[in-house]
């Protein structure tokens, strides 16, 4: 027998055994990887993600869908299926909110497909993006007005602003100088560039003045949503004054001449200052003087200023009556803003009369023709005889004297003849000796009469004059008289 050897064996054993075969399954897997433009991004900023799938198998992979789960559904241009080692890239941008804080913001995206066997593929992704925020408070205050005194009242208004990009709670309001700044309600939320409005009156004191200003400062808190407290100042200042004045409505005249003594037809010309002595404006402003009339009328005079006028007075004869001065006084009167009259009167201005005009005007008034003045009167343009009846037969026959007039002449002649002989000397040094003339028609005796008659005058200094045989001659004097002045 032939003897085989065993590996020989093995092997004639191995081709009489019958042959069998073996299949190999398809296969597809899905892959995605994600990423983020931004590691930090704050509210309101854009993250945009990056989106690669990739079919890592070796069957084509159907039904492919792609979701995000802070973005929803992603868009992949319409590719539903990736041949064994395709892939595909998608990208799609989130805005971040409010909502996502604190952060970071964490999101997955999910890929899913179908393989040729109907079983489901899927994977999955995650980016993660720190989150920051802005939380800022503004306020502003202002005043007003910018300047006070005591008593006055001071208006603050206050504006709370969210200047950040989040949303502040528990927003309140405090100032210094003043004790409760009321908002319009409780618990106030501002979101991101709301604001409020509140006012608050503050009354300036005594005690505000010692300071010059008053300086205050306001804060305005509130909450983030992690919880932090967020404030804002502001400050205003209002500078003090003393207190107002009260309203004075005040004015005042002065008058004055521009000479001290006049003769007849002499001009006086007054000057008036009306002056506005008080702190408020004198409207309807009115002049007037008891000798010559309205002088100023409808003038509008500011707080301490003043108008000047002047008026021209001519002196008349009769001015000289009874030896009083020429006196007059200017009234002012004027109204204030609310219409209140006021009114002023000038001290009394005095013009005398000099001492020839006086004197000669005396003889006519006592001589009952007061009113045809010294021009009518050409007797008294000679220098005067204290002992001269013509008084006695000046103006009308069958006019006597009153009992005034004799008593006020009596007077006269009792004052010695001392005054009336310096008054007759300044009309000589005025008139000249051509001045004591007259014509023969009207003065009946010659000038050599004239002469001896102021002669004897003044030897007897008030004795009635002798003829010859040293008797009186009381009729004498009548028809040789040269100051008679009446017709």
């Amino acid at each position: 027998m032939q003897k085989w050897s065993i590996p020989v064996l093995i092997a004639i054993v191995a081709l009489l055994m019958p042959v069998s075969t073996a299949s190999v399954s398809a296969q597809g897997e899905l892959s995605i990887s994600k990423s983020a433009d931004l590691t930090s991004a704050a509210v309101g900023d854009n993250i945009t993600y990056t989106y690669t799938i990739t079919n890592s198998n070796n069957a084509t992979i159907t039904g492919i869908t792609l979701e995000d789960d802070q973005l929803g559904a992603i868009d992949l241009g319409g590719q539903t299926s990736l041949s064994a080692g395709e892939n595909i890239t998608a990208t799609a941008t989130y805005t971040v909110v409010e909502a996502n804080l604190p952060g970071p913001l964490v999101n997955t995206a999910t890929i899913s497909g179908t393989d040729p066997d109907g079983n489901p593929v899927t994977d999955n992704a995650t980016a993660s993006v720190g989150l920051t925020y802005t939380a800022s408070l503004q306020l502003t205050k202002t005043a007003g007005p910018t300047s006070a005194s005591t008593g006055e009242n001071i208006t603050y208004t206050y504006t709370i602003t969210n200047t950040g990009n989040v949303t502040l709670s528990n927003i309140t309001l405090a100032d210094d100088k003043i004790p409760e700044v009321s908002l319009p309600s409780d618990n106030i939320t501002l979101a991101p560039g709301g604001n409020i409005t509140a006012t608050a009156t503050y009354t300036v004191s005594e005690g505000d003045l010692e300071q010059g200003s008053i300086v205050n400062n306001a804060t305005a808190t509130g909450t983030d949503p992690d919880g932090n407290t967020v404030t804002a100042n502001d400050t205003a200042t209002i500078e003090l004054t003393s207190p107002p004045p009260d309203e004075v409505l005040a004015i005042e005249v002065t008058k004055s001449a521009d000479k001290t003594t006049a003769s007849a037809g002499d001009n006086i010309t007054y000057t008036y200052i009306v002056t506005n002595t008080g702190n408020v404006t004198a409207d309807n402003v009115t002049l007037e003087d008891d000798k010559l009339g309205e002088l100023m009328s409808g003038v509008t005079i500011a707080p301490g200023e003043s108008v000047t006028t002047t008026a021209t007075y001519e002196v008349k004869t009769s001015d000289f009556w009874k030896f009083k001065p020429i006196t007059n006084i200017a009234t002012v009167t004027a109204t204030g803003p609310d219409g209140e009259p006021i009114s002023a009167t000038s001290e009394q201005v005095s013009v005398a009369p000099n001492r020839i005009g006086m004197f000669k005007a005396l003889i006519l008034w006592l001589s009952g023709v007061p009113g045809k003045g010294i021009e009518k009167a050409p007797g008294l343009q000679k220098p005067f005889n204290p002992k001269s009846q013509a008084a006695e037969h000046a103006g009308k026959k069958d006019k006597p004297s009153t009992p005034e007039q004799l008593q006020i002449r009596e007077s006269v002649e009792n004052e010695g003849t001392e005054q009336q002989l310096q008054i007759r000397s300044e009309v000589e040094n005025q008139a000249g000796s051509g001045q004591a003339t007259q014509n023969d028609d009207e003065a009946g005796p010659g000038k050599g009469q004239s002469k001896k008659n102021w002669g004897t005058d003044n030897q007897t200094q008030g004795q009635q004059p002798t003829h010859g045989n040293g008797q009186n001659n009381p009729d004498k004097d009548k028809p040789n008289n040269k100051y008679k002045t009446g017709k």
